[in-house]
């Protein structure tokens, strides 16, 4: 019903590599109508990404309610401790983000290890939010080798900035 390959927090390391995401079929609700509980990849996502820690690289999603690839840049709040989880500065692809900090909040994380994916038969093949919207530094954030077909929307890119697709 909800979503195949999944990041909950965003402060994950690791990699989705040669995977294959079939038909999800969704809650039927709107992104944002369980954010009480901070479940958004009940509409049906092939891979939900939390943040952009993870290495996304050779993966398939087809047959999606909502979305093959949603990248959602904001991180999980641990409603418990009233904080939101951090990237450690040893774990980042740009080690120069950190700036020498221990870490990062999740929303300065940009998409860097993302490439040749496809996403077909969806409602929308990839859908990003919050990319580097409040990031105060100036790496670029990259998609490189998607291939998208077949989509109702191929990608939706919202609130975000200083990201390149090739």
């Amino acid at each position: 019903v909800g979503a195949a390959f999944v990041t909950e927090a965003g402060d994950e390391i690791g990699a989705f590599r040669n995977n294959i995401a079939i038909h999800s079929i969704g809650s039927g609700e709107g992104i944002t109508d369980r954010s009480d509980l901070q479940d958004f990849g009940h509409q049906g996502v092939g891979f939900w990404l939390q943040g952009s820690g993870v290495v996304v690289e050779g993966n398939i999603a087809a047959g999606h309610a909502a979305h093959g690839f949603m990248f959602y840049s904001r991180p999980l709040e641990e409603l418990d401790l009233g904080s939101e989880p951090q990237f450690p500065a040893e774990n980042l692809f740009v080690p120069e983000i950190a700036n020498g900090r221990d870490s990062v909040p999740v929303t300065d994380l940009p998409i860097l290890e993302f490439r040749d994916n496809v996403a077909y038969a969806s409602i929308e093949g990839v859908n990003i939010r919050y990319h580097l919207e409040k990031a105060k530094h100036d790496v670029r954030g990259s998609i490189q080798g998607l291939t998208l077909w077949n989509n109702r929307t191929g990608m939706n890119v919202y609130y975000s900035r200083n990201l390149d697709v090739d």
